[in-house]
């Protein structure tokens, strides 16, 4: 029970934390609009629209990679695969809830629904093949 739990919460940091990187290092090379004020309350939607296709992609990127990688970890840590389905849960539930604070392009709000369940199936099946029978 303890696993569990310590692997859980390790997966949901690591997941949190790969997340923020990728989308940090997105951010990063792809800026918003010069003269783009995000710190006022401005049309969010004008701004998905005016971002580089790349600085959206990896987004949904991020989301999928840290499920993954938090997901993995956190399986490998309890032994078995609850971890990996409980941060998977936990970033659908994120990002759908993304999807409604700040409008997203339609590919977005799939990809959303697509990024993290696949990354905890991804990890489960790794995680089966890594632990011993």
């Amino acid at each position: 029970m303890i696993r569990t739990i310590v692997g859980t919460v390790t997966a949901i940091l690591l997941a949190m934390l790969v997340i923020t990187l990728i989308e940090g290092i997105g951010h990063a090379v792809w800026p918003p609009p010069p003269g783009f004020d995000l710190t006022g309350a401005q049309d969010t939607d004008a701004l998905t629209k005016a971002m580089p296709l790349a600085a959206l992609i990896a987004v949904p990127v991020g989301w999928f990679l840290g499920t993954l990688a938090g997901g993995f970890t956190g399986n490998l840590i309890a032994g078995r695969t609850l971890p990996g389905w409980i941060v998977a849960c936990i970033i659908l539930a994120a990002s759908a809830y993304m999807q409604f604070l700040i409008p997203h392009p339609w590919w977005m709000v799939g990809a959303g629904l697509v990024a993290g369940p696949l990354g905890g199936w991804i990890a489960t099946k790794a995680v089966r093949r890594a632990l011993p029978a």
